[in-house]
């Protein structure tokens, strides 16, 4: 009699802790942003929206796995990749979902990395040489070079260098924001230095 007891009571907490399939279950996949940078190289920005009648929800992530709950999470698209997940309700019901993202249809041009530093910026300028320092106001454009891996910051040619920074000819330039940073100097001989500190006009 006691053993049937037991049984009952383990089949009863069995019952009552198995999740239940439950296809009222839902999400909406949320892009935040999408970047495009050299070398083949993708950024995917997003967030999983749980949709159901039991909230809350519980996202448990299968792959990647490394996440934790709805996001945002920042992807770094190598190739096609497929989400792999469950969405769990308040009732410890759940479904399981999948959700693939193609890498191939994302339009590099539309999400190009260049887009957020291009336009003109108004900047102080500090020009230093022989011990004589000037300072003026100029305005400068940063416009895109046929290269993808270049940048046209006024009349210099600049190469990606990771981290929101590019490299030129005895020059460089780096952004934050809407700031830029831009440092020129003289070749061997004539040391001259400008160096442009600038916020972009907004139009």
């Amino acid at each position: 009699m006691k053993k049937l007891f037991y049984l009952v009571v383990l089949l009863i907490i069995g019952f009552s802790c198995r999740k239940e399939k439950n296809p009222e279950l839902g999400f909406d996949f949320s892009t935040q942003q999408i970047v495009c940078y050299p070398k083949n190289n993708t950024f995917i920005t997003f967030s999983i929206k749980p949709k159901g009648t039991n909230s809350p929800f519980t996202v448990k992530w299968n792959e990647p796995s490394g996440y934790l709950g709805e996001g945002p999470f920042k992807l770094a698209l190598a190739a096609n990749f497929v989400l792999d997940f469950d969405i769990i309700d308040a009732e410890n019901s759940s479904q399981k979902f999948t959700y693939p993202i193609t890498k191939d249809t994302i339009d590099s041009l539309k999400y190009d990395y260049r887009n957020q530093y291009t336009g003109n910026y108004n900047c102080h300028v500090t020009f230093s040489y022989n011990g004589t320092v000037v300072n003026s106001v100029d305005t400068i454009t940063v416009a895109k070079n046929n290269d993808f891996a270049m940048l046209n910051v006024s009349y210099s040619q600049m190469i990606y260098n990771q981290s929101d920074g590019f490299y030129g000819y005895h020059s460089a330039a780096s952004f934050r924001n809407d700031s830029i940073y831009y440092y020129q100097s003289g070749p061997l001989g004539y040391y001259y230095t400008y160096v442009y500190k600038g916020i972009k006009i907004n139009k």
